[in-house]
């Protein structure tokens, strides 16, 4: 087959270009001039139409969510849903849910917004109304590691039913009859998942667990509330702190392990061999083994445990090194 010639490009071939469409002063024929018409017209009709349309992804994304089942009955997640409920009240929940924009956040992923803690939710994080300069739509942020009536900065990273979860990046106002930061002991106070009340006193916190039987009963008790049963004080503990007698650390598989378990494997090399890494070459001392980071999906290294007992924290050393070797 013979080679196609090359030729060279010269200044002049960009400027003797053929003129586009727009630009041509061609004269049309009258069949010719129906037919352009027509297809102009019908080009700007689809226009039209791709601009208001939604795009497919968002159309998809809200059939999703309006699919999306409620939670699991007195799971975490219920139980929270049921604290926004509570607080934005029973009106604006409606409104949103027969409007169908309970998913739809007024807030961006991202986003960095200054909040007023209303009140502690059960599972122990802070419930804030987002303030009605951002946005008019009854919407909350959920925060962690605050107290009520602080006034707190904190940075958005998801969004569900009603909700948004955020991270808390400063305490512009704590609560000064409630926090007290020298009650912490703990070194990763404020990462963990494990402890939310360090900062308080024991005596508030056993409070806010009897509260927390108060509002099971009016979520799942299934009585008028003329028969909801006032909790009992909530019974202390001898010791604030190292009184665990069981603790549950967890660890992450390094990445390359996380494929290989799967079964997926890397590109075969040019010699036909296995290129995914051999479990010799991952350095066990760095996997982290621990607890739960607070508002992620990834362990964090915990050396001590200060609420658990003792001797659990003595074995915790010696386990740690066997799971690595």
């Amino acid at each position: 087959m013979e080679k196609q010639r090359s030729r060279s490009v010269t200044p002049d071939d960009h400027t003797n270009k053929r003129p586009r469409l727009e630009d041509s002063t061609a004269v049309l024929l009258p069949k010719e001039e129906s037919i352009a018409a027509e297809t102009s017209s019908t080009l700007a009709v689809a226009s039209s139409e791709v601009a208001v349309s939604p795009s497919k992804k968002d159309a998809k994304k809200k059939r999703r969510q309006r699919k999306q089942p409620p939670p699991e009955s007195g799971s975490s997640e219920d139980i929270l849903l049921r604290d926004v409920k509570a607080l934005l009240g029973e009106e604006a929940v409606q409104e949103s849910i027969s409007l169908g924009t309970e998913f739809e956040s007024p807030l961006s992923k991202g986003q960095e917004l200054e909040v007023i803690v209303s009140e502690l939710s059960s599972n122990g994080e802070g419930i804030c109304l987002v303030p009605s300069d951002v946005s008019s739509k009854p919407w909350t942020v959920i925060v962690p590691f605050v107290l009520p009536q602080e006034r707190v900065k904190c940075r958005v990273y998801a969004h569900s039913r009603l909700h948004s979860l955020a991270d808390l990046i400063e305490v512009i106002e704590p609560n000064p009859e409630l926090r007290d930061m020298s009650r912490v002991k703990c070194k990763y106070f404020g990462v963990c998942s494990g402890c939310q009340y360090q900062m308080l006193s024991y005596d508030t916190q056993l409070d806010l667990k009897r509260k927390v039987v108060d509002k099971a009963y009016v979520n799942f008790s299934g009585l008028p509330e003329h028969l909801f049963p006032e909790a009992l004080p909530t019974i202390a503990s001898p010791k604030t702190y190292g009184y665990r007698t069981k603790i549950t650390p967890h660890f992450d598989l390094p990445p390359e392990l996380q494929s290989k378990k799967r079964g997926n494997k890397s590109k075969s090399s040019t010699n036909g061999k296995d290129d995914s890494m051999d479990i010799n070459m991952i350095d066990a001392s760095t996997i982290p083994i621990g607890f739960g980071e607070k508002g992620r999906r990834r362990v964090i290294d915990i050396e001590e445990c200060v609420i658990a007992s003792p001797v659990l924290n003595k074995a915790l050393g010696p386990a740690r090194d066997n799971v690595r070797q």
